[in-house]
């Protein structure tokens, strides 16, 4: 095992059980389903909330829930749009097992306008702009601030959008991250910390240098009971010439495995843009004769051919790898295919897509980790189209259609499009928004 491999699974396996240690510590099971008390139908996506704390969960399809508490009496509190908000106090008696029963609301006109609209507003605030967004479990981080980023603050949501926490950040911030076993890290100039809720306030845990933290965590980028996956480019540098700086691009993408058990690593597959490497190859000789035969009229003409080459002709390699229903899935827009691998990186099966031939594709797909979906991304002056894609066929589904134009960040999750809009008055974001994937 490399000393690099061996660091890579000494940091995952303390986060992994940090998290374990505080989450199991004095806690016990409540259990139950929700239906609606006039139609007896279970209600799925009810948000079931331990009052006080910020422990929350939704429930299923058919209406089931499961929440641990840290006390063995405690006072549940559930949320449903178009239900009454209901109480109920829960002793060691009675926490498992639940049947909750919840009352439609007597429905006005224009509440049913406003729900029926497909927008709904995350966060908006005159006071306060958003940095960046996350999803922690079934809640909501944001990074906000006011007039500079040095009084910052990370504020945690829950699924309807109320606050539940509020907390100071000690340095300036520039993004949150989510690693590949799940945790949330909030990424700031000179350090990264590590998040943690403890169901009565959020924590900024363990900080790391950034240099080490980008090194070692950010390489990771899925994992399953077994492994630890990870990417390696080659090719991306930065050379500094006399009048520009060139940042060039990886034109050679690798994935490889880590055991969690036996500690090896094992390589998967590598896939190498052998156009873009050979239009390379034979730049440079061309630009070796030029220079030889005095060709350059001067050293800026010379390395502005060596700009132009890398900025508009060699393209980075984009196939991301997706861990999905614990089959790897790796979307090859090089070779024009969607290749399934086992964890033992067997091959499974291939299938060709064509839809990223198209001018208005945007060299990005997004994975909705809850739905387990993945969904290409179009934009045409402006407007953001998703679109799902069929992992059996390599065949899109229909479109949908992002409301506002140039928009941020976008995510989906559980059925939703989350994203930033940017307001045209203002130069920071200050909306999160969504909309809801119809069938």
């Amino acid at each position: 095992m490399t000393k690099k491999s061996a660091i890579f699974f000494i940091l995952f396996f303390m986060l992994s059980c940090a998290l374990s240690l505080y989450a199991q510590r004095n806690t016990y099971l409540v259990s139950g389903q929700v239906i609606s008390s006039t139609t007896k139908l279970p209600l799925s996506r009810v948000n079931v909330q331990i009052d006080g704390t910020t422990q929350s969960t939704l429930t299923n399809d058919d209406g089931f829930f499961e929440l641990q508490g840290k006390s063995d009496s405690l006072l549940l509190v559930f949320q449903y749009i178009g239900y009454e908000k209901k109480y109920l106090y829960i002793t060691a008696a009675n926490r498992l097992n639940l049947l909750v029963a919840l009352d439609p609301k007597d429905i006005k006109l224009n509440e049913v306008t406003i729900r029926a609209s497909p927008l709904d507003t995350v966060f908006i605030s005159q006071r306060s702009h958003v940095l960046d967004y996350d999803f922690y479990g079934t809640n909501i981080l944001l990074i906000t601030f006011g007039n500079t980023l040095t009084k910052a603050k990370l504020v945690l949501l829950n699924p309807l959008f109320d606050t539940l926490q509020v907390l100071s950040i000690p340095e300036k911030p520039e993004r949150l991250f989510k690693d590949c076993l799940g945790n949330n890290h909030l990424i700031c100039a000179t350090h990264v910390y590590l998040i943690y809720d403890n169901s009565t306030s959020l924590q900024l845990l363990q900080p790391v240098e950034r240099t080490e933290f980008e090194n070692v965590t950010i390489p990771c980028i899925a994992s399953d009971s077994a492994n630890l996956y990870f990417m390696q480019k080659s090719g991306a540098k930065e050379i500094k010439m006399n009048y520009f700086d060139v940042e060039t691009h990886n034109h050679v993408v690798g994935y490889f495995s880590f055991n969690r058990v036996t500690k090896k690593q094992s390589p998967l597959l590598t896939i190498a843009d052998e156009k873009t490497l050979a239009m390379k190859a034979e730049e440079e000789r061309f630009s070796s004769q030029k220079n030889a035969a005095g060709a350059y009229r001067s050293e800026v003409a010379k390395e502005a051919d060596r700009l132009y080459a890398e900025n508009a002709i060699y393209k980075e390699v984009f196939a991301p790898l997706q861990l999905i229903r614990d089959t790897i899935y790796v979307f090859d827009f090089i070779n024009s295919r969607i290749a399934c691998y086992s964890s033992t990186g067997t091959i499974l099966k291939q299938v060709e897509i064509t839809f990223h031939q198209t001018a208005t594709w945007r060299h990005e797909i997004y994975f909705d980790e809850v739905q387990q979906k993945v969904y290409a991304s179009f934009r045409r002056d402006g407007i953001t189209e998703l679109k799902e894609i069929n992992l059996q066929t390599g065949l899109l589904g229909e479109a949908i259609r992002i409301p506002f134009p140039y928009v941020g960040k976008i995510s989906v999750h559980d059925g939703y499009v989350y994203f930033l809009y940017l307001d045209k008055d203002y130069a920071a974001t200050k909306y999160v928004s969504r909309i809801r994937i119809t069938s």
